[in-house]
């Protein structure tokens, strides 16, 4: 075994439902013992999660979704749905026997949040972490839109929420799956795609992107990839 202290792995595009399979498959292989691991991933088409007691009938239109074959994968973690059009997302796992292991989930929290707000700073340097407790957005559907609004420790700038995150425990350690918003979100698909107008349209206004462009997407998670490395590398060791 590598004496690094973290273990990349990267599976590039996949479909959704393989991206969460390989999350859970880390996950019970995990040893209490063992190395961290950043799981970098794609998609391979339009795709979409969602937490695990999460209904999309409730919230999606679901004829639109396989109209616009939209993939949806349940994750399993907790949290709202995720759409992956705008987003890099990545999963690490924490083994329990390691020295930065809570038993507080919060702490866990905090503590990854931390690490992905030190590898977003050369791009966003008034981010931070969110204070305090509970979510802008009120309402029971807009908590289950996971960038509907920030929670305690989020990532946020400017009241915005630019990332998120789910985690599950076990005994031999932690899943912590996040997503980054890099690109603004197209209102219209929002509109054709949530059940809820109204609802569309504050998450819509509450979005954070870091560019117009969806163009430019691929350089983004490229870039956002390469500072997650570095700074989960600089702070496991």
């Amino acid at each position: 075994m590598s004496d690094q202290a973290l273990e990349i792995i990267d599976t590039g595009k996949k479909p959704a439902e393989e991206n969460m399979s390989l999350d859970i498959k880390f996950l019970d292989n995990m040893k209490a013992a063992g190395r961290p691991c950043l799981h970098l991933y794609g998609w391979e088409r339009l795709s979409l999660t969602y937490g695990y007691f999460i209904s999309l009938d409730k919230y999606l239109n679901l004829k639109k979704l396989k109209e616009k074959a939209i993939a949806a994968a349940r994750r399993p973690t907790g949290g709202g749905i995720v759409f992956h059009f705008w987003d890099l997302a990545f999963s690490f796992f924490l083994p329990s026997g390691h020295r930065f292991f809570s038993e507080k989930t919060i702490e866990n929290y905090r503590f990854v949040n931390q690490m992905v707000l030190q590898s977003l700073l050369p791009l966003l340097p008034s981010a931070k972490l969110k204070d305090g407790s509970g979510l802008f957005l009120k309402e029971t559907q807009a908590r289950s839109f996971c960038m509907a609004g920030p929670s305690q420790y989020d990532l946020v700038l400017d009241g915005k929420k630019a990332a998120g995150a789910a985690q599950r425990k076990k005994p031999q350690g932690y899943l912590h799956q996040g997503t980054v918003a890099l690109v603004r979100p197209e209102k219209a698909l929002l509109l054709e795609l949530l059940l809820d107008r109204q609802l569309a349209e504050k998450i819509f206004e509450q979005s954070f992107f870091l560019e117009e462009e969806l163009l430019k997407l691929e350089a983004l998670r490229a870039k956002l990839k390469a500072f997650l490395i570095l700074q989960f590398q600089k702070t496991l060791l």
